[in-house]
């Protein structure tokens, strides 16, 4: 059962990456706009958004992976629940400053 979960959590952060990639550096292409269902008149005005969910996402994404490398045992010293925590705490920091 933990493979499967474990699986599960790496599918889940793939995919928030392959989100990452859509809404903060590909959201210029038509082809993306139209999969988010965003109209060309306002997509430049929709692009901040998608640029922040898109490092939204991100930051989800490599909370699990670190996630992942605690339950594994990849980072000495530190637990799973420690790991995810990590990168809010970074993101936030860096808002501060």
């Amino acid at each position: 059962m933990l493979a499967v979960t474990q699986g599960l959590a790496a599918t889940a952060a793939g995919l928030h990456v392959v989100f990452f990639l859509f809404e903060s550096v590909l959201f210029r292409r038509p082809k993306i706009q139209e999969r988010f269902r965003v109209a060309p008149s306002v997509a430049e005005a929709v692009r901040p958004w998608a640029f922040n969910q898109g490092f939204y996402n991100l930051f989800l994404a490599l909370g699990c992976f670190a996630g992942l490398l605690a339950v594994h045992g990849a980072i000495p010293g530190i637990d799973a629940s420690a790991a995810q925590a990590i990168p809010p705490l970074v993101a936030i920091c860096l808002d501060l400053v």
